[in-house]
């Protein structure tokens, strides 16, 4: 569907426009009950305590559950996440 988008971008009309900016609506609403925080299980908020307590302090995982008031469960599940996306910030070492 992106292919398509940027293909009707490319070469601008009222219909390819209207297409484009119906398609986006009608997916914005499907996920409008949808938020990153309900699928992640924690909030962003919690996430931000948890890591710079971890990540900046040097804390354990129980330490930063402790100091910064977030549910034991809710750290290691941040953590968990963070672990899991971690190869994002590396760079490869060869192409």
């Amino acid at each position: 569907m992106m292919m398509a988008i940027e293909r009707w971008l490319a070469q601008p009309t009222r219909e390819n426009l209207e297409v484009v900016r119906s398609a986006l609506d009608f997916t914005r609403e499907l996920h409008a009950w949808q938020t990153d925080e309900d699928e992640l299980g924690f909030t962003y908020a919690d996430a931000d305590r948890v890591l710079v307590a971890v990540y900046d302090l040097g804390m354990s995982p129980a330490q930063a559950a402790k100091r910064t008031g977030v549910d034991r469960d809710v750290a290691d599940r941040v953590l968990a996440r963070a672990a899991g996306v971690a190869w994002k910030h590396a760079v490869p070492h060869t192409l």
